[in-house]
């Protein structure tokens, strides 16, 4: 028999082993995985191949330390034991060597395939080592390495109900009804060949992250007997993700930050009312009661916000306001409109700033969440498609915090723009279209 220490950069799942004892047999091609924590449980595996596969003739290693211990040396002379080590960076000349890299190679495609997390590695490793035991080879002529071990042909139906990574269902012991369902999910990654009858499973649970040994179970992505009570709605996102520290954490997306003085103006939708409807509402004034907590601590400011085109006002916090004013800007690509700084007209058609409509507005502009205003001039029927504006009377002070976006290059009119003014601007044509 040759063995091997294997390193994994990964803490194994459940019971953190970040490395391995690796073990096959020379004629027989029996492979074995034991975890390890330290190089010093080396004599623990040891131990406990001899006593599941029983005293070898030869042990063949390299020359690691730990492997030619005093400790190593009194069970070779307690079970009467041979043992040989490789030269020094010859590692080519251990046989276990060779055979892990075909394992290896196993393992890394099966977890590729399957989307396996890279925790799972250990479990991997034991799972492919079971069922190449179980898999015939040509080497053997034809035999599986089990049976070349022990005589006996094994049995392959525990290989036959489930597949590497598969999401089950497995039943619980105890459950409240009918609050509960009677299951919960998990993964497949093994089989409990030490625990129960030989249909036993080793299954990792999606909430605990432990590993459990089960055998009432049945695969989870079996359209035909599905648990609605328990699977995601279509649509939903699986929430699985293992965060095992806040540096985890996606901490990219920061609170929207808006001064004070430039609130004044803005205008936002509200809470949705009980008939369902939104309105519209802009920000009237600051109150400036207390104002000596408001500058020491800013949130502490309130506005006076008119709704619905000044039906109603109502005062709201600088929380609240920003709040509503991040759901409403959730789109990057969306144009907001923050005042109009000049206009120009009533313009007849031959007058050479004519752009098609008799007025002309000059606006500033913010892009998304971007805090840098833009100036742009453009004709003040691109603007006529504003929701709250379907009249014939426009007030240009309602069109403050409208939603704007570019329009294609195929749909923008030549006629709009029939020469470049000269002001310091984007001449790109606007479109409300949402």
């Amino acid at each position: 028999m040759a063995t091997d220490t294997v390193y994994a950069d990964v803490p194994a799942v459940d019971c953190g082993h970040t490395q391995a004892q690796f073990y096959c047999g020379t004629s027989s091609l029996v492979c074995d995985v034991f975890g390890m924590k330290t190089d010093k449980q080396f004599v623990n595996t040891f131990e406990d191949i001899i006593r599941q596969r029983g005293a070898m003739d030869k042990l063949i290693s390299d020359n690691a330390q730990v492997e030619t211990s005093g400790k190593a040396k009194d069970i070779f002379r307690a079970y009467v034991i041979g043992n040989w080590h490789s030269e020094p960076h010859q590692q080519q000349q251990n046989y276990a060597e060779r055979k892990y890299q075909h394992v290896k190679n196993t393992t890394n495609r099966m977890m590729e395939r399957s989307g396996s997390p890279a925790y799972t590695w250990l479990l991997a490793l034991i799972y492919v080592c079971f069922v190449l035991n179980h898999t015939a080879s040509a080497v053997l002529s034809w035999r599986t390495p089990l049976e070349r071990l022990t005589g006996t042909t094994p049995d392959i139906s525990p290989l036959l109900r489930f597949y590497w990574w598969q999401p089950v269902y497995y039943k619980l012991d105890d459950s409240d009804f009918p609050s509960d369902t009677r299951e919960k999910r998990g993964r497949f990654v093994g089989i409990a060949e030490h625990v129960g009858h030989s249909m036993t499973y080793k299954i990792l649970t999606d909430d605990t992250k432990k590993v459990i040994h089960r055998s009432n179970v049945r695969p989870a992505d079996d359209p035909l007997t599905p648990n609605l009570r328990l699977d995601l709605f279509d649509g939903e996102k699986d929430s699985s993700d293992f965060v095992k520290s806040v540096r985890d954490v996606n901490q990219d997306q920061n609170m929207m930050i808006i001064q004070p003085e430039d609130m004044i103006g803005r205008t936002f939708l509200g809470s949705p009312l009980d008939n369902g409807e939104r309105h519209r509402a802009r920000i009237v004034k600051c109150i400036e009661d207390h104002r000596d907590k408001v500058e020491s601590n800013p949130q502490r400011i309130k506005f006076l916000c008119s709704f619905n085109n000044d039906q109603y006002e109502d005062i709201m916090s600088y929380n609240d306001i920003i709040d509503h004013i991040e759901k409403n800007e959730d789109d990057s690509g969306v144009w907001k409109l923050r005042r109009i700084t000049a206009h120009e007209g009533p313009l007849q058609p031959t007058h050479p700033d004519y752009k098609g409509s008799k007025y002309n507005v000059m606006i500033e502009w913010r892009l998304g969440r971007s805090q840098q205003n833009h100036c742009l001039l453009l004709p003040l029927m691109t603007l006529l498609h504003v929701p709250y504006m379907q009249s014939s009377t426009i007030s240009l002070n309602s069109m403050i915090g409208s939603d704007l976006r570019l329009l294609p290059k195929d749909k923008r009119s030549s006629s709009v723009w029939q020469s470049k003014p000269n002001y310091d601007h984007f001449d790109w044509p606007l479109s409300t279209n949402m």
